[in-house]
């Protein structure tokens, strides 16, 4: 049972039952078509004899009298001829009728198909008939003129072409099962190779690719899409597991000065100074929280399941709100363009609170002198800008900033340098938002970074 549902789970003997199924029933339908057509052609072409006939009865009956038995009829097919009074009796017949009794049901205006050899009309042979009736005037009588034209030639015909149907339409179907099968077959080659390349692929060899066909059909389009999909796992398969190993190192380093520090007083509990240990070993740990929390943070935005819904975002007192966790020295650096517009974003205030402290610290960290925070709106968008006056952010590196644990050379060895996670976070932020973020020249030759989001829509 298991293979039979396994079989016919096939696409391909799918496609090629159905393709016969809708065949055979075309041909079966076509085949009655065909049949009922012949049969009305032939009733058609015999039809209006009586007729002719009559016209022929009255002919012959000018000397008063009709022959009987009447003589042949001189007609393109087998035809006898009945003549019957008002009283119902045959007067005159073909040779063949002779001893047939008038029989009103097989003569009608409409004519009436007799077949020979059934029921009452048995002695009427060289069947089957279509009998039909007319009115003949005779020596001022009035007759009912039978005429019985054969349909014999007509019913052969009719056989050899219902065995050839016969015959044809079980070729038909196999020669259309065949083909399908051979056509789908030859369709699906490349998907089943496809497949198995697929199937031989892991996370160890994400460099591999499926073959493409020389096709611009549904295949190779196809192929294309899975190459594609291919190089976009790889593409995040690398970046993870660079983030990986750039995670660790970060957490090695705070562990490692941790690990120092104790092993140290623990060596020379005497001389040590428990107080500067426990400060140091607080920073480390402080430095190692803030690491785990961007971490969280980066793969949390990766998940629509955990976003909040949007709502109202004020940008000016969000801005405020941020200034005012920063330290006093770092307070001191910050300029507002005032006065701030009332701008506001449909957003999430938390993500862009994070996105606001995020540029204020970095600008913080590498200006000399100064950062000036401005506020600026259109139609669509509103923007916010941090630019400071520090050494900037040389142009081949402006993408690579963005990406984690990315620090400047020149920027490592500050003892207050961060992991490189806070760009990072800003962009996937910023883009989570549906908004952009740039970097350029500051006007006092730092670097510049502009938030673009879009604004509420007004109800």
């Amino acid at each position: 049972m298991k293979s039979i549902r396994t079989l016919f789970g096939s696409t391909r003997v799918r496609i090629t039952i159905v393709s016969v199924v809708v065949v055979g029933v075309a041909l079966g339908v076509g085949g009655l078509i065909l049949n009922s057509s012949l049969h009305s052609s032939a009733l058609r072409a015999v039809k209006g004899s009586a007729a002719v006939q009559a016209s022929w009865v009255e002919s012959l009956g000018t000397a008063g009298t009709l022959p009987d038995p009447l003589p042949a009829v001189d007609a393109s097919r087998l035809t006898l001829v009945q003549v019957v009074d008002a009283n119902r009796h045959v007067i005159a017949a073909s040779s063949q009728l002779a001893g047939v009794e008038y029989d009103a049901d097989r003569g009608g205006e409409d004519g009436v198909r007799i077949d020979a050899g059934r029921g009452q009309h048995h002695r009427l042979r060289g069947g089957p008939w279509f009998a039909e009736s007319a009115k003949a005037n005779v020596d001022g009588q009035t007759f009912t003129v039978v005429a019985f034209t054969s349909l014999a030639d007509y019913e052969r015909a009719l056989d050899s072409v219902e065995r050839a149907l016969a015959i044809s339409f079980p070729v038909l179907l196999l020669l259309v099962a065949a083909a399908t099968w051979l056509l789908v077959g030859r369709s699906l080659r490349p998907v089943e190779r496809m497949r198995q390349e697929v199937d031989a692929i892991s996370a160890g060899n994400l460099d591999a690719r499926v073959v493409e066909p020389p096709t611009a059909d549904e295949v190779g389009r196809l192929a294309v899409t899975l190459n594609a999909m291919l190089q976009r796992l790889q593409l995040s398969a690398d970046r993870q597991r660079r983030f990986i190993a750039d995670a660790s190192h970060e957490l090695r380093t705070p562990v490692a000065n941790v690990a120092a520090a104790l092993d140290v007083a623990r060596r020379y509990p005497d001389q040590a100074d428990w107080t500067e240990v426990g400060s140091d070993v607080a920073a480390q740990n402080q430095r190692m929280a803030r690491l785990v929390d961007d971490l969280l943070l980066i793969a949390r935005t990766e998940h629509a399941s955990e976003r909040r819904p949007p709502g109202p975002v004020e940008l000016g007192p969000l801005v405020r709100g941020e200034l005012e966790h920063l330290s006093a020295e770092a307070q001191a650096l910050i300029h507002l363009a005032e006065p701030l517009p009332s701008v506001v974003i449909q957003a999430d205030a938390q993500p862009i609170g994070r996105i606001v402290a995020n540029l204020l610290e970095n600008a913080t960290r590498h200006a000399n002198s100064r950062v000036d925070v401005s506020i600026q709106h259109d139609a669509d968008t509103a923007s916010i800008t941090v630019a400071d006056d520090g050494p900037g952010v040389p142009l081949e590196h402006r993408e690579r900033v963005f990406e984690a644990f990315v620090r400047l050379d020149d920027h490592r060895s500050r003892p207050d340098g961060g992991a490189g996670l806070g760009l990072a976070i800003v962009r996937d932020l910023v883009t989570d938002a549906g908004g952009t973020v740039t970097l350029a020249d500051g006007p006092s030759g730092g670097a510049a970074f502009t938030v673009s989001l879009p604004r509420m829509l007004s109800a």
